[in-house]
């Protein structure tokens, strides 16, 4: 994955179409932006996520997230 810093365009919820990469791409930019991590923690937190689609990301649980990142970072 390439090292980008996130822009207010990047962090927008990816559109329906969007595929896997769309979505570490956009949690990748979350984890940078809201939780202030760096972007290589960042790249390789969003590189564990199995989401497919935004849709997936949209309805996944909290336990979800603190299984796939661990709960410093899952909630």
């Amino acid at each position: 994955m390439k090292t980008r810093p996130p822009t207010s365009t990047t962090m927008a919820f990816p559109p329906a179409s969007a595929g896997p990469n769309a979505v570490r791409a956009y949690i990748s930019d979350v984890l940078i932006t809201k939780h202030d991590t760096t972007s290589d923690f960042a790249q390789e937190a969003a590189s564990h996520s199995q989401l497919g689609r935004p849709n997936d990301l949209h309805h996944a649980s909290a336990k979800y997230f603190r299984g796939v990142f661990g709960d410093d970072i899952g909630l």
